[in-house]
């Protein structure tokens, strides 16, 4: 085999392993994202010292302003707290809305809080306004609670691997294409083609390929097969061709298989001594 055809089997090789490499790294990475919101922090806010989240909900029963809702089971110090900021009107069902943020101060120290919005009256507590916050001291410690196996490990959200793995697998595995594409050009070049079904019987081997452009195949002509690496394996008889596909059969034993190149003209990338078999 020639030195070129040989770099183009080896690098595509490695590309599509690279490519299976990547879109199964990508797809755990999604697994585990899944895996972490289903069992994940089952609602609780998960914050940092000097940190702050964006919240909002539907206004409490009786309620018409911000200074009429009622905030209970913040700390006494201050250090976090559910802050309201607007009112607005819900975009389904039009109701009264509020939105605003949970704010932690950066004195807040490890600990877990419940915090719950509701009106003066008494009224029946809205499950959506009560709020599970979770203070951890750093990212550290907030990464090694995480649900997610990447995120403890790396410290980094499972979706960027995602991203990442789903990219790598498409520029890989569009390059293993390109130079599919380039192996088979070779071939045509050279009056070669792969075989690409197989059937062994009593009567021998039979071989299917495509018929490569600019190459005229009969009925009893003889071609040499090889490996894909230059090996060469037996000489096939050509024993019938169906629109531009050619089928061969060798009656010797034989370890040809699918992938295996025949070589239907004269010169060919693939080099033998002749058209048979090594003895």
């Amino acid at each position: 085999m020639t030195t070129d055809s040989s770099r183009i089997l080896s690098w595509q090789k490695r590309t599509g392993t690279l490519a299976a490499i990547f879109f199964f790294a990508a797809l755990f990475s999604l697994a585990d994202s899944l895996i972490g919101g289903i069992s994940g922090n089952r609602g609780i806010i998960e914050l940092l010292p000097g940190s702050s989240y964006a919240i909002s909900g539907p206004m409490p029963p009786k309620t018409e302003t911000l200074e009429e809702m009622l905030i209970e089971g913040a700390p006494a110090d201050g250090s976090v707290r559910v802050v309201p900021r607007a009112i607005f009107t819900g975009f389904w069902l039009g109701g009264a809305m509020w939105r605003g943020s949970i704010e932690v101060a950066d004195t807040a120290q490890e600990d877990k809080y419940v915090v719950k919005v509701r009106d003066h009256y008494g009224e029946k507590q809205n499950p959506a306004l009560v709020y599970t916050i979770r203070i951890w001291p750093d990212q550290p410690t907030l990464n090694a609670h995480s649900s997610s196996f990447l995120t403890r490990q790396t410290g980094q959200s499972p979706f960027l691997f995602v991203i990442l793995c789903t990219i790598g697998g498409i520029a890989t595995g569009f390059a293993t294409f390109l130079l599919g594409r380039r192996w088979n050009r070779l071939l045509a070049e050279h009056g070669c083609s792969e075989i690409y079904k197989l059937t062994r019987s009593e009567s021998g081997t039979e071989l299917t390929c495509d018929l490569p452009a600019a190459v005229q195949a009969v009925v009893g002509m003889e071609c040499p097969v090889f490996r894909s690496t230059g090996e060469a394996l037996a000489g096939a008889t050509v024993v019938g061709i169906r629109k531009r596909d050619v089928i061969l059969l060798i009656e010797k034993d034989n370890e040809v298989r699918i992938g295996d190149v025949v070589c239907l003209k004269a010169t060919a990338i693939l080099e033998a001594p002749d058209n048979s078999a090594p003895a």
